[in-house]
């Protein structure tokens, strides 16, 4: 493979993604047309046109303000894209890269002894930092500039996004060389393999703990409809199921798993809803019936994604970016940088393609206890004010964990 098929399939997928937003934004603008001239999307069904009755009031305003935020991220991703563009450009070109050594300080070449990098090179991956930072702050400033600064916690943004900038990719930077001082590659990867493997895990085991001390509280299944009773026992789930009584109230529910437990926690926000409730807890029950299989699935996709990943970047840093001027470490932690601040995304898709599954399957186990209407009732109301009812199959399939509210509803086929 030539230098220049890659740089070709680069511009390809850069052109894929650009078209993949601009798509979404001018479904999303028709979406709002579509609201200000008509309520064809809410007949579709007597449910949904009930649903649509009871706060006709206010829908449309809600969806559009909405949606207009959202249109508004849309154009920051493309902005993303472009930066992505700009500074990967930079990387790619031997040109630049020479011209860039040219720049620093020549004495900077000598090797760090503790490391297997050089001055210069900490200097050039510095530089990258710097342009990932700066191009961020941007973006959320136009993303301000756009919503009213009122609406958007531009410093906590920045807070948030400083360790995955900053912090994480120094850090890896220095242990990776650190490592490779003493060690060949592959235990490397061995290592990094078995963290991905060990993290979320831990995470699991440290978000369920137990939720009786963190404000939460057990629902007495007893309460709910016989047939969801019969599901609690058939999946194994006892009387672990809580409701979050204090704190902020986020009106949201999920079904938390590991080796050991699992649980369904509402969010005390969801009262509200009484009649929205059982079925909420059926959709969750629905991934209480697959929990063993979701945990297993999701852990082995995370794995293969992550080991593909790092593939791929041994394979492009061997052949294309390891120069006089760069080793191989050095050009390996950019290119995590980059994966990092704009190709995450890019191993998302599987992930989403499943969990969007298995969203679709606890809703038809929630129709299959007769709790599909309830569940319509929860999605309608939960959602209305939150994000737009509808996204374009291609964009929503590729980097949503849901699908959304209009196609759910749609799948439960209220008639």
């Amino acid at each position: 493979m030539k230098y220049s098929k890659v740089r070709i399939f680069y511009f390809l997928c850069i052109f894929f993604a650009i078209s993949v937003v601009s798509y979404e934004i001018i479904f999303m603008k028709k979406y709002i047309n579509d609201l200000s001239n008509s309520t064809e999307i809410f007949q579709e069904s007597k449910i949904l046109t009930q649903l649509y009755d009871s706060v006709k009031d206010i829908v449309k305003i809600e969806q559009k303000n909405i949606t207009e935020k959202y249109i508004a991220r849309l154009w920051l991703q493309i902005y993303e894209i472009l930066t992505c563009l700009v500074i990967s450009l930079i990387f790619i070109s031997k040109k630049a890269r020479k011209i860039i050594f040219k720049k620093l300080n020549e004495s900077n070449t000598t090797e760090i002894s503790f490391l297997t990098l050089k001055k210069s090179e900490i200097l050039y991956f510095t530089l990258f930092v710097i342009l990932i930072f700066i191009s961020t702050i941007i973006k959320y400033l136009l993303f301000g500039c756009k919503i009213g600064f009122d609406a958007f916690d531009f410093r906590s943004r920045i807070k948030q996004d400083i360790p995955i900038i900053v912090i994480i990719p120094y850090s890896s930077l220095f242990l990776a060389s650190l490592f490779l001082k003493f060690w060949k590659r592959k235990y490397l990867y061995i290592l990094i393999i078995g963290l991905i493997i060990y993290t979320p895990i831990v995470r699991n085991f440290k978000k369920m703990g137990d939720p009786t001390i963190a404000g939460y509280e057990r629902i007495d299944p007893t309460t709910l409809d016989i047939q969801i009773q019969e599901a609690i026992t058939k999946c194994e789930l006892g009387n672990d199921i809580f409701v979050k009584k204090t704190g902020s109230f986020f009106t949201n529910a999920f079904f938390a798993i590991n080796f050991v437990t699992k649980h369904i926690i509402l969010d005390g926000g969801i009262f509200k809803y009484k009649y929205a409730i059982e079925g909420i807890i059926s959709h969750e029950l629905g991934h209480a019936m697959e929990a063993r299989f979701i945990l297993f699935a999701t852990l082995t996709l995370q794995i293969l994604t992550f080991v593909s990943i790092l593939f791929i970047i041994d394979c492009l840093v061997s052949k294309y970016f390891v120069d006089e001027n760069v080793s191989r470490d050095c050009s390996s932690i950019i290119l995590y940088l980059f994966f990092l601040s704009y190709f995450k995304v890019c191993s998302k898709p599987m992930d989403n393609i499943l969990s969007q599954i298995f969203e679709f399957r606890a809703d038809s186990f929630a129709k299959s206890l007769s709790q599909h209407i309830p569940l319509a009732h929860s999605l309608f109301f939960i959602s209305f004010n939150k994000a737009p009812f509808v996204s374009s199959k291609l964009y929503s399939t590729l980097l949503y964990t849901h699908p959304s509210t209009y196609d759910r509803l749609k799948k439960l086929d209220l008639k």
